[in-house]
Order: structure tokens, then C-alpha cells, then sequence
């Protein structure tokens, strides 16, 4: 669970580099400016462990999300990974939606759904706490969001088939992208090739 200690400090670290990003010149009579100033964008990760780089040697460079942010955002992006290890969608509500809002992102992507197939969570209330996170994060149509379907491992083929229809309906009714990952060969924890395959995944969807 995010603390509200981590939740400031991670917020603090966002708006500094957005900062340090956005910034111009402090004498405009004395230091010409390198570049023109661009607007900063800003992308935000939501997760669980899978967002977190599970399966990976270095988390830190070969999780999906840093993937798809260092090959496919533009160069002014500030990128939030704000993910928890063993988050349900309602974690993420709880816990990671209030950083999300607070970032005010370009764009969001979502990947959960590991931890709610493990704890058994119904498709209906699985497809009601996803629409209203999703709804919550487009912010009116401000955000472009990515939502990810199941990847599938080992779980029954008609759950996996019910959860996907969930997202997909979600996606349809709140005006946000599907990423399809369910075809991917990954096994339980992809490795750095499969989070790079799951970053094109996602960046195919990038608009």
C-alpha cells in the first residue's frame, strides 16, 4: 500500500522533473535559451507487478512501462510508475488513482488484472471498480488511456474470456484504447524480451 509519505515523494519527483523539463531561462537578458520550450507531457503507469518489471534482471530499464516511455513518448515526457506489487483494481483506486489525478496525465496506461483473477474477484464487480477507475483517469476525454487485457497464463480460458470482455467493454464505453497482450507467449513473469514485446504492444496503441 502507498503510504502518504511515498504518495508525496513520488509527487514531488514528478513535478520537480516536470520542472526541471519545462523550465526556460532564469535572465533572459544573460542566458539564451538551448531550445524552444515545449509543453511537457506526462505518462503514468498503473499496475501491479507485471508494471513493476516482474520477471526482469534490471526493473529499473527493462520493465515494460520504461521501455515504452524511453522508444515511444516524446522526449519532453516526465513518467510516473506508480504500480504496487499484488494491486487489485481496487488497490488502485485506493492507492494509485490519487497520484494518476494529481499528475493530471497525457497518458495513463492500465495493466490489472493478475491479482483480481487470483483473488477470485467476480467479472461484474471486476468490470464495475475498472470502468470507474478508467472513467476517473480520461478525466472527460483529457487523458489517453491504454488498457491492457489478460495475459493469461495458466488461468481457464472461459475466466480469461469473461475478464476480456469486461475490458473491452470498458474501453468501448469510456473511450480508451485495448492493448491486446493475450497472444503473447510470456509465461508467468516475461523477461526483459517480453516486456520490450509488450511496450510495442502499447505503443501501436499510442495515438
Amino acid at each position: 500500500m502507498r503510504g502518504p509519505r511515498a504518495l508525496a515523494a513520488a509527487v514531488a519527483l514528478a513535478l520537480a522533473a516536470a520542472g526541471l523539463a519545462g523550465c526556460g531561462r532564469g535572465d533572459s537578458s544573460d542566458v539564451p535559451d538551448a531550445a524552444p520550450r515545449l509543453p511537457v507531457s506526462t505518462y503514468v503507469a498503473v499496475g501491479t507487478d507485471e508494471t513493476l518489471g516482474a520477471g526482469t534482471t534490471r526493473p529499473l530499464t527493462e520493465a515494460w512501462p520504461q521501455v515504452l516511455f524511453r522508444t515511444a513518448m516524446p522526449r519532453n515526457t516526465v513518467f510516473v510508475n506508480a504500480a504496487e506489487s499484488g494491486a487489485t483494481v481496487a488497490d488502485a483506486l485506493r492507492d494509485q488513482l490519487p497520484l494518476a489525478l494529481h499528475l493530471r496525465p497525457t497518458v495513463v496506461t492500465v495493466w490489472l488484472s493478475s491479482d483480481d483473477l487470483a483473488e477470485g474477484v467476480p467479472v461484474a464487480t471486476y468490470q464495475r471498480q475498472l470502468r470507474e477507475l478508467v472513467h476517473a483517469l480520461r478525466r472527460g476525454g483529457a487523458t489517453d488511456v491504454l488498457v491492457a487485457t489478460v495475459q493469461g497464463a495458466g488461468r481457464p480460458r472461459a475466466t480469461v474470456a469473461a475478464y476480456n470482455r469486461a475490458i473491452t467493454t470498458v474501453a468501448g464505453a469510456e473511450g480508451a484504447e485495448v492493448v491486446d497482450i493475450t497472444g503473447l507467449s510470456l509465461g508467468a513473469e516475461p523477461d526483459a524480451a517480453g516486456h520490450a514485446r509488450i511496450a510495442a504492444r502499447f505503443a501501436a496503441k499510442l495515438r
